[in-house]
């Protein structure tokens, strides 16, 4: 039902907006104090719900949390969570919601609108309402030592009630050209010829995801190996620039 996974990735290795970056932080550092915040009849912050376009890094950032935590990654299987039979989603959720009670971890439930879908969507036939009343109860009930962590790229077609089951909602957005700049420079660090002027290929990415800039400086880092060449040249990102512009990213 899920794939476990302990992976060596971190908040700071991540390109996000500032504020979306202290949110996240803030949140990581907040988990260790949880005995504390109990103690003070303070609520614990467990339940994290990410929306935005698709490439952003949503996923990545459930892995920097559980990185900064030094918990392993839980990211369930919707395929193989929800079913054809009546009854067995439901059955299916609560054996990754008792996972999480008993080992602590960060569950990352992608693509997140396939299990909380609008109960008034007309194609229904009565078992998405049963699967998505699971779903609230389910994510309401949760007082275990996991973060929760749901993410989605449709968060139009979500149900209203799930919203105010999370206790922090955080958009993660496109990133901005300095985000992308900064982006391009880590992947391309020591493996680009100085002439190359990377302000003008991250204006080129502007209004695609950060999955386009990490492909861009993968294809330049392509054509430079391919070609004998430790560094990545002008004609090496002008190649890489047009197989990202070229394609569909959302």
């Amino acid at each position: 039902l899920a794939d476990i996974r302990v992976l060596d990735r971190h908040l700071a290795d991540l390109v996000l907006a500032p504020e979306l970056h202290e949110r996240l932080a803030d949140l990581a550092a907040e988990v260790p104090q949880w005995p504390l915040l109990d103690a003070a009849g303070v609520p614990r912050r467990r339940r994290l719900l990410l929306y935005g376009p698709p490439g952003c890094g949503k996923t990545s950032v459930a892995a920097a949390l559980a990185g900064d935590l030094g918990r392993p990654l839980v990211t369930v299987r919707t395929e193989s969570v929800v079913s054809s039979f009546l009854g067995e989603t439901a059955s299916n959720l609560r054996r990754i919601f008792d996972f999480a009670d008993g080992v602590p971890c960060v569950v990352l439930f992608d693509e997140f609108d396939s299990l909380g879908k609008a109960r008034d969507d007309p194609s229904d036939h009565g078992e998405l309402r049963r699967v998505v009343n699971a779903v609230l109860q389910l994510v309401d009930r949760y007082d275990g030592p996991s973060l929760l962590v749901a993410s989605t790229n449709h968060e139009k077609v979500l149900d209203a009630a799930l919203w105010r089951r999370f206790d922090e909602v955080l958009a993660v957005g496109l990133p901005t050209v300095e985000q992308i700049e900064s982006l391009l420079s880590r992947i391309l660090m020591g493996r680009l010829d100085p002439e190359v002027h990377l302000p003008a290929a991250a204006a080129e990415l502007l209004s695609l995801p950060h999955a386009a800039a990490e492909r861009a400086a993968h294809e330049a880092l392509r054509q430079a190996v391919r070609s004998g060449r430790s560094l990545a040249d002008a004609h090496d990102m002008r190649w890489a620039l047009s197989v990202v512009l070229g394609r569909r990213w959302t």
